[in-house]
Parts: structure tokens; sequence; C-alpha cells
């Protein structure tokens, strides 16, 4: 719905995300300095961030070394199923965590806005997500709180 040239947005259960369940567990990998890799931790409730609010995008566009980028919420979709933010992410980023000022995760980091005269980016409430996994009974892995 995303890249149709329509005025429709995408409905609430249009998230493009993939669930890929691993073998191994990467995030009890130890690090060089003997501490473990450890992993993001995905909250039940993610939180709703406000117009203005504070948004860090941690990135690797175009397969580069970690980049950050920095902006702030724009607003959300009438469907809740996508936020959008000034911050300046690059291709490749899709897929990247956005986390608000106390680096807690609440979106997937999706695409640049349909239109790209519009200047914005978006991405996928983490809310959304969630509450669209407990809908197909999928074994909780976020944080329960």
């Amino acid at each position: 719905a995303d890249l149709q040239q329509t005025n429709s947005e995408p409905a609430e259960d249009e998230l493009d995300f993939a669930l890929i369940r691993l073998t191994d567990r990467p995030g009890e990998d130890i690090e060089l300095n003997g501490q473990k890799r450890g992993w993001i931790e995905v909250p039940e409730n993610a939180p709703a961030l406000m117009q203005d609010d504070f948004v860090i995008i941690p990135q690797h566009p175009e397969g580069r070394t970690l980049e950050l980028a920095f902006g702030e919420i724009l607003k959300y979709n009438t469907t809740a199923s996508r936020v959008q933010y000034d911050a300046n992410s690059l291709p490749g980023s899709s897929g990247s965590p956005c986390f608000n000022i106390d680096l807690v995760p609440f979106a997937l980091h999706h695409a640049t806005g349909p239109d790209a005269k519009l200047m914005y980016n978006q991405g996928v409430p983490l809310r959304a997500i969630v509450k669209n996994l407990k809908k197909q009974n999928v074994t909780p892995f976020w944080k329960v709180k």
C-alpha cells in the first residue's frame, strides 16, 4: 500500500515486517572484551511518541559502518500503522530499530514517505507489530511487564 500512487493508507494489518526464528542465540555470543553481545529488548507496550519527540535510528546504510540518524516525530498515519519522522535515513536502513530519547525502541524503520517530495521517513510502530503477533498466537519474545 505504501508504494501505490493513491491516497489510501496502509491498513492497520499491513505492517511490512518479517519474523525470523534463529537456531543459534547470537545475543549469547561472547565479544572480545569477554561480555555477551546482547540484543535489543522489544517492549510489549512500546512507547507511543508525540509530535516533536526525539528519534534516533542506528543504521548501516548501503552496508557501511554504523551511522546514527536523528530527528523528530511528525505524526502517525490515520490507521497507526506508520509513524512519520524527519530523521534522515539512507537506502539500506529499512528494518533498523527506531529509538526514543530514552533508547527504548518504538518502531522499525520502514521507508521514505510514499511521495519523495514530502520529505519524511516512516517506521512501523512496534505496538502494532506486537499486537499483530499476539493475534497470530506467536510465542512471546517481547519483554512482558
